[in-house]
């Protein structure tokens, strides 16, 4: 025992003895007080380390989600309105299950064709399909024979014949409802450079000196930047204005206009099955 100790020892039972505080004890009470306040500043500074650790992998976890999700819009925003919804089978727990949800194959087998005429988001196993039928297959075939019953023919019946013609122009294809005025009459998804290109098709089936007027292109265009579609196509059994051509040289890649020469055009390749 070293002398110092030795002394201290002593003062400290002399103290007890006497019923008195000694320098020595003070002493011995505040060293202890403050190793016990080192070893409590030294559990505080590791549990904000640890906080400041996880903290970061949560915020390296954040990024990663969101420049994932950041590449995915990137890709995809400027060519269609994208419609994901999982089935219910595939479950992601939280951020942390992110990054292995899309190296998945569960991931690999959604499908981002799904454009949804009243908004809805839906999961569908198959991309849009136009279903050919005998009668508007004849419809065409009359107008090769006869161009005149262009003007004969139902505005409905027109907007089939477009439909069809267009799925023959490698365009997936689906006529909207004809109780809904959306706008539009045909939803028309043709892809380009392995890109789902969306297209608002309006069917005008009007008499042939009635030409298509520059208020049909201006709410026209309207309704493509609301349905968030890529460009939109206007197809006549007339013609249009010089204001609407006009317009159109301003917007070349966002407004398509086809006229009664186009449509006739058409229906020449899809009879000799030149498309």
């Amino acid at each position: 025992m070293e002398p110092y100790d030795w002394i201290q020892k002593v003062a400290l039972i002399q103290s007890q003895m006497l019923g008195v505080k000694s320098p020595w004890s003070e002493l011995h009470a505040s060293q202890a007080a403050f190793t016990k306040a080192m070893e409590d500043t030294k559990i505080f500074n590791d549990q904000i380390k640890e906080a400041f650790r996880k903290s970061a992998e949560f915020t390296e976890s954040i990024s990663k989600a969101g420049t994932m999700a950041a590449a995915i819009s990137q890709v995809y925003q400027p060519f269609s309105k994208l419609v994901l919804k999982l089935p219910p089978e595939i479950n992601i727990p939280g951020i942390g299950g992110l990054n292995k949800f899309f190296n998945s194959p569960e991931y690999s087998k959604l499908k981002f064709l799904e454009f949804d005429l009243v908004g809805d988001l839906e999961y569908e196993s198959e991309q849009i399909v136009f279903k050919e039928s005998e009668r508007v297959k004849s419809i065409i075939s009359d107008i090769y024979h006869n161009n005149d019953i262009l003007y004969k023919i139902e505005p409905r019946h027109f907007e089939e014949v477009i439909a069809e013609l267009l799925n023959k122009r490698n365009f997936k294809v689906e006529l909207t409802k004809q109780t809904r005025d959306g706008g539009y009459d045909i939803l028309a998804i043709q892809e380009i450079g392995g890109y789902p290109i969306k297209f608002l098709v309006e069917c005008k089936r009007y008499a042939a000196k009635n030409p298509v007027e520059i208020d049909i292109v201006r709410s026209f265009m309207d309704v493509i930047k609301e349905e968030q579609a890529n460009a939109g196509i206007i197809v006549t059994t007339s013609y249009f204005t010089s204001g609407v051509h006009n317009r159109q040289n301003k917007h070349p890649y966002l407004l398509h206009l086809n006229d009664r020469v186009d449509v006739l055009d058409w229906v020449q390749q899809y009879k000799l099955g030149l498309i």
